[in-house]
């Protein structure tokens, strides 16, 4: 009797053990695997190569290198106004590597390990910014991060005389 009460107990437990499981007892699943969700996009009818850009209080600032042409656009995508530098010559500047609006909606732009310039509404370069020692470029986003704005101030990252950070 005992053999037989072991035998229905351990048929019954394999029984429940490997059945399928309900839908209210999963449990969560860790996983390294990420799924992508757009929350907005916009469609801008540039034919180029976006290498930089900037969008702040509705308004952004796209760099197509392959055209060396600076666009403005609204939220919607639409352009509002494009200047197209010269590449050689009398107000050119090549391999622009930083775009950046402040909060007022001036633009501003950097090029490779070069200088930086705040422009007017129309593009047009409104200053030069001056500076003792060459920028540093790391190459990709990493220049994007060598220029922010703070309250009424410009914060530039340079590695310093010598390229020897100070």
């Amino acid at each position: 009797m005992r053999k037989e009460l072991l035998i229905i107990s351990i048929s019954f437990v394999l029984v429940f053990a490997c059945g399928e499981k309900q839908e209210g007892s999963q449990e969560k699943s860790i996983s390294n695997e990420w799924e992508l969700v757009i929350l907005d996009s916009i469609q801008v009818d540039v034919l180029g190569t976006i290498s930089t850009g900037d969008f702040r209080n509705g308004v952004g600032m796209l760099f197509d290198y392959t055209s060396n042409r600076l666009i403005e656009i609204d939220y919607t995508g639409n352009i509002i106004i494009s200047k197209t530098y010269p590449k050689e010559g009398p107000n050119s500047i090549n391999f622009i590597t930083t775009v950046k609006i402040d909060s007022l909606g001036n633009p501003y732009i950097m090029n490779y390990r070069g200088d930086f310039y705040e422009l007017n509404k129309d593009l047009s370069f409104k200053r030069k910014i001056e500076m003792p020692f060459p920028s540093t470029s790391y190459g990709g986003l990493m220049d994007n991060k060598s220029m922010e704005f703070w309250k009424n101030e410009i914060i530039l990252q340079y590695a310093g005389r010598d390229e020897i950070s100070p």
